[in-house]
């Protein structure tokens, strides 16, 4: 069931809103050092330093992590309750989406509640959908709109998470996270090579090449997926599903199947639709670590279905 901060949200001009100043200003700071940077360092590492097996282990284990910690931290918990995790879990979480380097979790929060509350209208931080072209939307998407952009208000967006305390005294130490992201592939494959160049490979495969991919992994979601694709359900907005990017977005490829139900943690919504985040949340069930698991029932998922619908309007 959705839950009900997306509904309050909905009801709400987004127009009147008033944006955070200051916040805009350390976004585009954060632009160009944490999304721009990773971009030079990925080819200088491509084609001055190929990866060794160390360096391939070191990208891949924090890819892993901090995707998880991105898709399920960010996602599926902060910005829509689809589960309650345990105090230190959440921390957790918490921690692991700071180092992925896509914006403090709590402001990340924040504009994915913007983004549903306009999805694909004025107002959308990152929609492909109103502009000129569709190449000029992609970009704008998947990479632009973190430039330059209106700042959602985290005291009306978030306020359930700012009263968090464990969460904020996770989320405020945001950018000591991003330094221990740099920081630990490149002593780890210092130690592996015991030579300075360690720590250079280390840097480049652990956090340059991570962050580019993990951040083309978010702004594929938010680009393609709103481009092209298919449909499910019926929502007011341009959200596709994507299969074949189900398991580098541990599932949020479908994405129409979350914009019909973003309350949901199960964003497969069926057993042929490959949902690795939501395998995550039912283990760390079964360990404890996580409780209220919210899935819509199979009956509510089939009469939301487009043929479903179409059936019912026709019977009326």
């Amino acid at each position: 069931m959705e839950n009900a901060i997306e509904f309050s949200a909905r009801s709400v001009d987004p127009s009147v809103i008033p944006s955070d100043a200051r916040m805009a200003k350390t976004q585009r700071w954060h632009f160009i050092i944490l999304t721009c940077l990773p971009i030079p360092l990925t080819l200088i590492a491509l084609f001055r330093y190929p990866p060794t097996v160390s360096n391939l282990v070191e990208f891949t284990v924090l890819w892993f992590l901090t995707l998880v910690g991105v898709i399920c931290g960010s996602h599926r918990f902060l910005s829509h309750k689809s589960f309650v995790p345990t105090r230190r879990f959440k921390q957790l979480l918490v921690l692991l989406a700071s180092m992925g380097g896509q914006g403090p979790p709590v402001v990340w929060a924040a504009f994915h509640r913007r983004h549903h509350q306009v999805t694909d209208k004025e107002g959308d931080p990152h929609t492909p959908t109103l502009h000129r072209t569709k190449l000029s939307g992609l970009f704008h998407a998947a990479f632009g709109w973190m430039r330059e952009h209106e700042s959602p208000n985290p005291m009306f967006y978030v306020r359930d998470l700012l009263r968090d305390e464990d969460i904020g005294a996770v989320n405020k130490h945001y950018y000591k996270w991003i330094a221990l992201a740099m920081v630990l592939p490149a002593l780890m494959e210092l130690a592996i090579t015991r030579h300075p160049i360690g720590l250079w490979t280390g840097f480049l495969w652990g956090w340059g090449v991570r962050s580019f991919v993990l951040s083309s992994t978010i702004g594929y979601v938010n680009s393609m997926n709103h481009l092209v694709g298919t449909r499910a359900f019926a929502t007011r907005d341009n959200s596709r599903n994507h299969w074949w990017m189900a398991i580098p977005t541990l599932g949020e490829s479908f994405h129409n199947n979350h914009h019909a139900f973003p309350g949901s943690a199960y964003v497969g919504l069926r057993a042929a639709h490959l949902d690795v985040g939501y395998a995550l949340i039912r283990i760390w069930e079964w360990l404890g670590l996580v409780s209220n698991v919210n899935v819509p029932t199979p009956q509510r998922v089939a009469s939301r279905r487009i043929g479903a619908v179409q059936k019912s309007a026709g019977e009326s």
